[in-house]
């Protein structure tokens, strides 16, 4: 159990320092999250996945837009652990001029 404990929180320190955001769901409700999630997104566990998310299929998505930014999304179902959807924000409209 003490291995565990370990790998676990090793894994969770890695995690916690990817810069790309990192949200586990299931039935659209947000389980998991990484730090840049909770920033990116203003998102909490037991909050519902944004709309523009929930509205995404399987796959990758380059480019995507969303709110005057683009993202590069892969969403990908886990077996009994729900939706994991990573992101990485591409473009900033507001910042281009």
């Amino acid at each position: 159990e003490k291995e565990l404990s370990t790998l676990y929180e090793r894994l969770q320190r890695i995690i916690d320092t990817i810069d790309a955001t990192i949200i586990l769901s299931k039935k659209t409700l947000v389980s998991m999250l990484n730090p840049a999630a909770q920033s990116n997104w203003k998102l909490t566990v037991d909050q519902p996945l944004p709309q523009e998310l929930q509205a995404l299929s399987t796959g990758f998505h380059k480019e995507y837009p969303i709110h005057n930014r683009q993202y590069d999304i892969r969403c990908t179902p886990i077996k009994d652990f729900g939706l994991l959807s990573v992101s990485c924000l591409i473009t900033d409209f507001e910042f281009i001029s």
